[in-house]
């Protein structure tokens, strides 16, 4: 905001490790510098997970969500249902970066997935 003499600078994940630094000339003449850092990584998370989708008996619902943060790592991801206040596993733990053609993010609702 150059309006109230603040210039701003948003960090992001190519400036991880580096220092970032501010000069002030006037003049041609350096008035003042500063240096901070190294830049760290912001704690990973995700911002808006939301489920898409119709949820029919036999249709698939999709996990969507945007990751902020620093690198993503080992992120595990797996479908859950809560029936009476206790939570129950409806699919195993996955981790999203796997090899296999399943994507964790999708799930397809059965018949006897909501009836115990």
């Amino acid at each position: 905001d150059e309006s109230n003499n603040c210039l701003q600078y948003q960090l992001n994940k190519l400036d991880i490790g580096l220092y970032i630094g501010c000069i002030y000339l006037c003049n041609e003449i350096l008035l003042y510098s500063n240096l901070l850092g190294p830049v760290l990584p912001s704690v990973p998370q995700i911002v808006d997970l939301r489920i898409e989708g119709s949820c029919i008996v036999g249709q698939v619902v999709r996990a969507k969500g945007n990751y902020i943060g620093g690198y993503e790592g080992q992120s595990m991801y797996w479908w859950i249902k809560i029936k009476d206040g206790i939570r129950h596993n409806l699919t195993e733990p996955m981790s999203i970066n796997n090899t296999s053609s399943i994507d964790p993010r999708l799930y397809t609702i059965t018949s006897g997935i909501f009836i115990y």
